[in-house]
């Protein structure tokens, strides 16, 4: 067994040997700590959709001064609670796979709720500005 061989598999996306500390793929031999054939697809999409996400929200902007700053911390702070909100609300009502689903996009999810509040509030201040100047 070659480690890291990659090939396009038309029916099940991408598949690749690699290390894996817990595998339990329905109909699927289950591994620890192995090397092993897993389809990393859907582990692609996430891992790039995060780092995405990552990079939009700690981009400066043109002019980064104390206003931005605090709108960057009022924007953090909102889409925190918002997520506390909604993971207790999550947590309490939906079992299964498709709280295990939720999980896995909790980071993204709070990822994009600061970037459209910051963007929100940034499109305020900059619309703000420009009635006054007028």
């Amino acid at each position: 067994m070659i480690p890291y061989k990659i090939y396009q598999d038309s029916i099940s996306g991408i598949r690749i040997n690699t290390f894996v500390v817990y595998n339990d793929t329905p109909l699927q031999e289950s591994g620890l700590f192995e090397i092993m054939e897993v389809d990393i697809g859907f582990t692609l999409f996430l891992l790039i959709g995060l780092l995405g996400l990552t990079f939009i929200a700690f981009s400066k902007t043109k002019v980064e001064d104390e206003m931005i700053q605090s709108i960057r911390l009022y924007s953090w702070s909102w889409a925190i609670l918002i997520m506390i909100g909604l993971g207790v609300l999550i947590t309490l009502s939906i079992y299964g796979m498709t709280f295990v689903s939720f999980a896995l996009l909790f980071g993204h999810i709070l990822l994009l709720l600061f970037i459209i509040i910051f963007r929100l509030n940034y499109y305020r201040l900059n619309k703000g500005g420009k009635q006054n100047e007028e």
